[in-house]
C-alpha cells in the first residue's frame, strides 16, 4: 500500500508536469479617432487573435473616451437657483457582426455647478443670472471581458477587426426649470484589445525536468517492489 501510495504521487507529479502550462497575454492598441464634433460614427481596426499562438481563453476590450466642448446656461426664475451642466458624451463600440451587440461602452463626463441670480432680462448666458464655460476637457475608460465562444471566434483570424464606433452628443443639466442651456461637445476615441491565452509552444525545460524527475520516481518504484 505504500509503494502505491508513492507511485500515484510520483504519477501526480508527472501528470501537473505536463499540465502546468501557464497563460499568456498579448495587447494591441486600435488607430484613434480624433476629436469631432458629436454626433458620428467611425471604426476602429482591432489585430485579430493568431491562433497558432494557442489556444484563446479570454478577449479583454478597452474602449477610451475623449471630450471637449463648452456649456452655457441662463436662469429665467425670478429667484436664484442652483444648476449644474453636465457636458458629456456617449462612446460605443459595436459588434461587425450584429451592430445591435455593443461589446463596450464608455461615457466621459465633465461637471460645472454655480448658482444663477434672479434673471436680469437679458439671455446672453452671462452676467448675474447666466455662465458660460468655455475648454471643458474629460475623458472616461471602459473595459469589458468575453469568453464566449461566438465572441472569441470573432476576434480570431489573421487580420483586422473593423468594429464600428459611435460617440452621441449626451450633455444635460440639472436644476430648476425656465433655464435655457447650450452645448457644444467634440469626442475622440480609441480602444485596446488583449488577448488570454494558453500557448501551444514546447513546455520549457524546467516543466521537462519535473517530468523527468516524476517517471524517474515511478521506475525507481517499480524497480523497487519488483525486488
Amino acid at each position: 500500500m505504500k509503494i502505491r501510495s508513492h507511485t500515484l504521487a510520483a504519477l501526480a507529479l508527472a501528470a501537473a508536469a505536463l499540465g502546468n502550462a501557464h497563460a499568456d497575454t498579448r495587447s494591441f492598441s486600435s488607430n484613434t479617432v480624433a476629436l469631432t464634433k458629436t454626433d458620428w460614427t467611425d471604426v476602429l481596426d482591432l489585430p485579430q487573435f493568431n491562433s497558432a499562438l494557442g489556444n484563446l481563453q479570454a478577449v479583454t476590450l478597452d474602449l477610451f473616451g475623449n471630450l471637449t466642448g463648452t456649456a452655457k446656461a441662463e436662469s429665467l426664475n425670478n429667484t436664484a437657483a442652483s444648476i449644474t451642466l453636465n457636458l458629456q458624451a456617449t462612446l460605443q463600440l459595436r459588434s461587425p457582426d450584429d451592430l445591435n451587440t455593443v461589446l463596450v461602452q464608455t461615457m466621459p463626463l465633465v461637471q460645472q455647478s454655480f448658482s444663477a441670480a434672479s434673471h436680469d432680462g437679458v439671455a446672453n448666458y452671462a452676467g448675474a443670472s447666466g455662465i458660460t464655460y468655455t475648454g471643458l476637457a474629460g475623458n472616461a475608460r471602459q473595459s469589458a471581458t468575453f469568453t464566449d465562444a461566438a465572441t472569441l471566434a470573432l476576434f480570431t483570424g489573421s487580420g483586422l477587426l473593423h468594429a464600428p464606433v459611435s460617440a452621441l452628443g449626451a450633455s444635460y443639466y440639472a436644476g430648476p426649470g425656465n433655464v435655457i442651456t447650450s452645448f457644444r461637445t467634440q469626442a475622440g476615441a480609441y480602444a485596446t484589445v488583449t488577448y488570454q491565452f494558453t500557448p501551444s509552444a514546447v513546455p520549457e525545460p524546467g516543466t521537462w525536468v519535473l517530468l523527468l524527475a516524476g517517471l524517474g520516481a515511478i521506475g525507481l518504484l517499480s524497480a523497487r517492489r519488483r525486488t
